[in-house]
């Protein structure tokens, strides 16, 4: 798919001097350019959806939280290896 974008002219120059570095055309380095802010939301988001898990349904003290978590381990019998 082809997309028309307005860059200014001092952006688009370092386009080209990064894409000439780099040994491929500037629509190539725009195209890794968007891959890599692709990864980093979807691995922003992934963080946010598990670390998040407690900010969003748990109203909970986090000391108390850590004490009741670790209350389950006294009941927990270990397997011998």
């Amino acid at each position: 798919m082809r997309i028309i974008i307005d860059l200014e002219k001092e952006k688009l120059h370092t386009l080209t001097i990064l894409a000439e570095q780099y040994h491929i055309s500037r629509a190539a380095l725009v195209r890794k350019a968007i891959d890599a802010l692709l990864q980093s939301s979807a691995k922003q988001q992934a963080c946010e959806d598990v670390f998040g898990i407690l900010k969003k349904s748990h109203k909970i003290e986090g000391l108390s939280f850590q004490k009741r978590m670790r209350s389950e381990w006294a009941h927990h019998q270990p397997r011998n290896l």
